[in-house]
């Protein structure tokens, strides 16, 4: 990106020498805007829990569940990501989070740990990245993985037991 007195001149994308007027006139920031990024949601939540770095969330039918998700973005418009927030990694980052609890507070526990994994991945992602689009940082979002989805450690053995009695049923 060329900066001409600080405000967004030109795109530069081409190979060779990239001619521009020095500073204090022109500026130039370099961004990979064909790299990958991730976001990981739940291994260590930029909610802090008490537990550990878990982010434990709230079903539809009021269990608790620990998740854990993969966000893969990239950049697709330069100038929205570098000019219209102060961080868009961090907003991001904090849209995802937001993003995948709303999804899991709409979703029963049953679903979540069963047949509607596919699902809520979707929702995700189009859920991020409309709210990405509404706050026009230039983001587009790849792909969502749901790593885990498990009952919080100190119950997952009563929940087992519940889930075995509900199958003797």
């Amino acid at each position: 990106a060329v900066l001409r007195f600080g405000r967004w001149h030109r795109t530069v994308v081409d190979t060779g020498l990239g001619w521009h007027i020095p500073a204090p006139f022109e500026k130039i920031m370099i961004k990979k805007i064909t790299e990958v990024n991730r976001i990981n949601i739940g291994f260590t939540s930029f909610i802090q829990s008490d537990a550990g770095g878990q982010a434990f969330m709230l079903t539809g039918d009021e269990n608790i569940l620990d998740v854990n998700m993969t966000i893969f973005w990239f950049i697709n418009d330069l100038k929205k990501y570098l000019f219209r927030a102060a961080d868009p990694e961090l907003t991001v980052q904090i849209a995802a989070e937001s993003a995948v609890r709303e999804v899991i507070a709409q979703t029963p526990m049953e679903l979540a740990l069963t047949k509607g994994k596919s699902e809520i991945v979707e929702k995700v992602r189009k859920l991020l990245q409309r709210i990405v689009d509404e706050y026009q940082i230039g983001i587009q979002i790849l792909k969502v993985d749901l790593q885990k989805v498990d009952a919080p450690g100190p119950v997952i053995d009563a929940f087992r037991d519940v889930q075995s009695a509900r199958a003797d049923q």
